[in-house]
């Protein structure tokens, strides 16, 4: 549902009053990356991943927004870099400390590493005005990449 309810926040329909849907998708977001984000280190209720059916499964949150900042926000088209919209999704991640939590570890298994850098990789990094990301944006970046220095070297793939 994450991906419909982003969708209806940026349909581009702004003589409507959204300001309760973005306060209740936030708060969703938020708590759902907290429990279960995909990185079965930090989460609450880790999801098993399948692999056996050979069925397509989303492995988390994090998986699930990576995929729709890629369809709905990587073109400038469809979100600016410094949209609203997308200074909240930055905010959400950063207020669920997913990533810092992650940090913290002092190992992650590979699933959780591939998940961090398919994230890192579908993220939309995009500087405003060619010159600096948004603060929301900035701290967000700066937490995966210090994830990503930590545990590199512990995996192969």
């Amino acid at each position: 549902m994450i991906p419909l309810k982003f969708a209806i926040l940026i349909n581009g329909n702004d003589t409507i009053d959204k300001s309760q849907l973005v306060n209740d998708f936030k708060g969703m977001l938020v708590e759902r990356l907290t429990d279960s984000a995909g990185f079965e280190e930090i989460d609450d209720d880790p999801c098993p991943i399948n692999t056996e059916d050979e069925v397509f499964r989303f492995k988390g949150v994090l998986d699930t927004l990576s995929y729709m900042l890629d369809k709905f926000a990587r073109r400038a088209i469809c979100q600016q870099p410094d949209s609203p919209m997308m200074k909240m999704i930055y905010q959400c991640l950063n207020d669920s400390t997913v990533f810092k939590k992650l940090y913290q570890e002092d190992e992650i298994s590979l699933a959780s590493y591939k998940l961090l850098c398919e994230f890192a990789s579908f993220a939309p990094l995009k500087p405003v005005n060619g010159a600096t990301f948004t603060a929301e944006c900035a701290e967000m970046t700066k937490d995966i990449l210090a994830c990503l220095q930590k545990f590199y070297l512990d995996h192969n793939g």
